[in-house]
């Protein structure tokens, strides 16, 4: 009879282990399931971080570039600085050996472009010596490292005029500032 308690009793806890298994084993697969779906979701929180710092060094960058590339354009409009820069450009090129004559400089006095640029026309009567050098002076107008921003709106000039000793040249040029 000790035998056969103690097969009963080693039965009764071998059903009753598998009977806990059986109502059990979910909650530890739903254990499982919500540490994995954990995992991801600290991986993609980690993702959208990083993301997120990157795109704030791109606003940063872009406020930056937007706030240089603007300040270029909100400054004063000064006829006396404007004519001083051209002047001493050609007198400084005129010191190099090539000819620029400046005949005359017209301004005419600006309006607001659909930009909300204040838009200044700017008429410079020249005349230089050859092609090349008006070349480099086209070349320093609209130069990217410029201190003044001008934008040509059209250039013509006769090439029958070069065999009497140079060009006469008419530049319709733009400022632009905010």
């Amino acid at each position: 009879m000790n035998q056969n308690n103690k097969f009963i009793s080693l039965l009764l806890v071998l059903i009753s282990f598998v009977i806990m298994i059986f109502f059990t084993k979910w909650i530890f697969y739903d254990l499982q399931w919500n540490l994995d779906i954990h995992s991801k979701n600290e991986k993609k929180l980690e993702e959208k971080k990083e993301e997120l710092s990157k795109l704030k060094a791109l606003k940063d960058s872009l406020a930056k570039w937007k706030d240089e590339e603007i300040e270029k354009y909100s400054a004063n409009f000064r006829e006396d600085i404007l004519s001083a820069y051209i002047y001493w450009y050609v007198e400084d090129t005129n010191g190099q050996g090539w000819v620029i004559a400046i005949k005359d400089i017209h301004f005419v006095e600006g309006k607001n472009n659909e930009y909300w640029f204040k838009e200044w026309k700017l008429e410079l009567n020249i005349r230089v010596s050859d092609e090349l050098t008006l070349l480099r002076f086209l070349s320093f107008l609209i130069s990217k490292d410029s201190e003044h921003k001008f934008f040509i709106e059209s250039l013509s000039y006769s090439e029958i005029e070069s065999s009497i000793g140079g060009f006469n040249i008419s530049i319709p040029l733009k400022v632009f500032y905010k």
